[in-house]
């Protein structure tokens, strides 16, 4: 499954999330970093998921959370 863009990109997602809950030192950023991690992995280990709601999902929310992280 690594092999699978979708997957690469959520990681980076993920990567992206948890150096900034480092940086803020924010319970609730490390929260939603936490809850982007377990809905990663659930879609990883569960083929039976459309991998594509797992990227609408980074592109609905987790792009907006680092978006509004960055400014």
């Amino acid at each position: 499954m690594d092999d699978n863009p979708i997957l690469r990109e959520s990681t980076q997602y993920l990567n992206k999330l948890h150096i900034l809950s480092a940086f803020f030192e924010d319970e609730i950023v490390y929260k939603i970093y936490l809850r982007t991690q377990v809905i990663h992995r659930l879609y990883e280990t569960n083929p039976e998921l459309d991998i594509n709601k797992l990227e609408l999902f980074h592109v609905q929310f987790t792009a907006a959370v680092i978006d509004l992280l960055k400014k």
